[in-house]
């Protein structure tokens, strides 16, 4: 049997690559993780079927970050397979150009925020608390390591509770940026190599991410290491590129395929197996569970891409919209729930008296949605527009 070379056969694409369906999927990405950070105890006093829903949403909303890291691997690794099918290889520069003008405007905002407005309105620089925070997690965070002063120093961070909160998510901003700073060089090297030697690649990967979680739990070494340094969380992001290369070589054999819908069952199904054993980092049987989700979300990507009415529901304009905002709805999420909680629901009493919890997570909610959506329009989309003349391969317009 032979395999193919990545790029042959394929030719330059004639209009955007864009699915507005994995916008869909990343904004259920992100809800899942809001409906996490928002409390599991916010749920207590709904109807119980209802309430005991939301309770594991919350517990296992950690499900949302793996679902994005799988997205993220899938859609970046497209667009870099098309840009290699028109030009022949990828442009280095010109990818970390585009990460820069897309990751880093809204990342480094967010760190003035958490690290200097923030405390500066709350009272707390100058304190032991606000001295511990600079020292170590200001430099980690600013060079796009934060995910391990994250693991090592967490009790510092949760002490100056609420302002370091703010920043706090951009952990997993920064081991993706970790990963796509070596992963360009990697797939400028796929033209010359074979399909089955880039997926075999990946597998390793996989199974070296495993490997490193289950050292991690074996010795001992205290959560939140196993879920936030980077070699221990891979899985997705390797899955979501081994996707993207089984699909760019063979999608018209794959959307002919008679699963119906098969695979979208067995996503739902890993991501409830997953919800059935223990939270992540506490004990040696999460080792697996990363990789299941990890795939679980690859074969819901395939699902939204292969199904008109699975399609329709991520794609629909309002949801895919919220995917369009959903870097700032993940930035911003820990500081709309904290305005909302401790400064807004006084004023919204109304709301809690008429409607119970489920009217105070849909005003934090919105909340959420108003500032993710200033930053887009007010902020970063001049960033994006300058993105573009590093584009070769049109995706999402901005």
């Amino acid at each position: 049997q032979t395999y193919p070379e990545l790029a042959t056969d394929s030719r330059p694409p004639a209009r955007r690559i864009y699915i507005p369906a994995l916008d869909g999927v990343r904004f259920l990405a992100f809800f899942l993780v809001f409906i996490s950070h928002y409390g599991a105890g916010a749920y207590r006093t709904l109807w119980p079927p209802l309430s005991h829903a939301l309770t594991i949403f919350a517990g296992f909303g950690w499900i949302g970050v793996d679902v994005f890291l799988c997205l993220s691997g899938f859609l970046i690794a497209t667009l870099l397979l098309h840009e290699i099918a028109a030009t022949g290889t990828v442009s280095v520069g010109r990818f970390y150009a585009r990460r820069v003008l897309r990751i880093w405007p809204l990342y480094y905002l967010m760190l003035v925020i958490g690290f200097g407005v923030a405390p500066l309105l709350l009272g707390q620089t100058g304190t032991p608390a606000y001295t511990n925070l600079l020292a170590k997690h200001l430099f980690p965070f600013a060079t796009l390591f934060g995910n391990f002063s994250y693991a090592y120093f967490n009790r510092d961070l949760v002490a100056m509770d609420p302002s370091s909160q703010f920043f706090a998510p951009l952990w997993t901003v920064a081991l993706e940026e970790q990963f796509y700073l070596l992963f360009p060089l990697l797939v400028a090297a796929m033209p010359r190599i074979s399909t089955r030697a880039a997926l075999s690649g990946l597998a390793g990967i996989v199974v070296f991410s495993a490997a490193t979680r289950l050292y991690i739990l074996g010795n001992g070494i205290p959560y939140p290491m196993v879920w936030t340094n980077t070699f221990g969380r891979l899985d997705p992001i390797a899955l979501g590129i081994a996707g993207a290369i089984v699909w760019h070589r063979h999608e018209p054999a794959l959307r002919g395929l008679k699963l119906y819908g098969a695979e979208i069952a067995a996503a739902i199904g890993l991501f409830v197996l997953s919800m059935s054993f223990p939270q992540v980092g506490r004990s040696l049987p999460t080792v697996w569970p990363r990789f299941a989700t990890g795939f679980g979300a690859l074969l819901l990507i395939v699902g939204a891409m292969r199904y008109r009415p699975v399609g329709a529901v991520f794609g629909w304009r309002p949801i895919a919209w919220l995917g369009k905002i959903s870097y700032g709805l993940y930035v911003f999420h820990i500081l709309a729930i904290w305005l909302y909680t401790r400064k807004m629901a006084p004023y919204f009493g109304f709301v809690s008296r008429t409607l119970g919890p489920l009217g105070d997570l849909a005003l934090t909610l919105g909340v959420t949605i108003v500032l993710a959506a200033a930053s887009y329009y007010l902020y970063e989309r001049r960033f994006l527009r300058l993105k573009e003349r590093f584009t070769l391969v049109a995706s999402r317009p901005s």
